[in-house]
């Protein structure tokens, strides 16, 4: 946790291009918030969330960490167990 200010950022929050965020605001965990949005209130943990002001779109799902993570997914037909 990140105190930045007179507003608290939690773990891995992603704060996009001129974006204003007021004061006592507090942005919870794995949230997105988009490019030149105004954050007015508090935004909860694992969301996306962007406008004037700020509100939240969408949350952050099991489907969305699948496809970051493509990459680095275990093939489970190649492991065997012994």
């Amino acid at each position: 946790m990140f105190i930045i200010c007179r507003f608290m950022l939690e773990k891995n929050v992603w704060i996009g291009s001129g974006v204003q965020i007021m004061p006592g605001i507090t942005i919870g965990d794995n949230s997105v918030i988009g490019a030149g949005s105004v954050v007015t209130g508090d935004i909860p943990a694992n969301v996306v969330a962007y406008g004037v002001p700020c509100k939240v779109i969408r949350e952050i799902g099991y489907k969305d960490k699948e496809f970051y993570y493509k990459d680095r997914k275990l093939d489970t037909a190649l492991v065997q167990e012994k």
